[in-house]
């Protein structure tokens, strides 16, 4: 899933299963010498204090199964393909929003 960014106030993405891990996929051959080798991990692209953009990645495994990010929706991401397996990787994910039409808003 490309880099992108949610509608919305809060963000969050919960990992379900994961059917392969950041280490086997890393030693595949034409990932081994890369100077950059985010497979089948999830990316958060931010700004740090310096102004530079920043990576954030969060290396996936099995071991992230039931894990949750909870994120602001503007916050940039992206999710990597991974190679070494045909089994589907299973997300559940979402965005908050706040309807400041709803009457538990209201100042009335």
């Amino acid at each position: 899933n490309p880099l992108h960014n949610h509608a919305g106030v809060f963000s969050f993405t919960i990992w379900m299963h994961i059917p392969t891990s950041y280490k086997k996929e890393s030693s595949l051959k034409f990932v081994k010498h890369a100077n950059y080798k985010p497979v089948g991990s999830f990316e958060f692209i931010g700004v740090n204090c310096l102004g530079q953009v920043t990576p954030y990645v969060y290396n996936l495994g099995p071991e992230h199964e039931g894990t949750m990010l909870f994120f602001p929706s503007q916050l940039h991401h992206q999710v990597y393909p991974f190679y070494t397996s045909n089994e589907k990787r299973i997300t559940i994910s979402g965005n908050i929003k706040l309807n400041p039409e709803h009457p538990e808003f209201s100042n009335k």
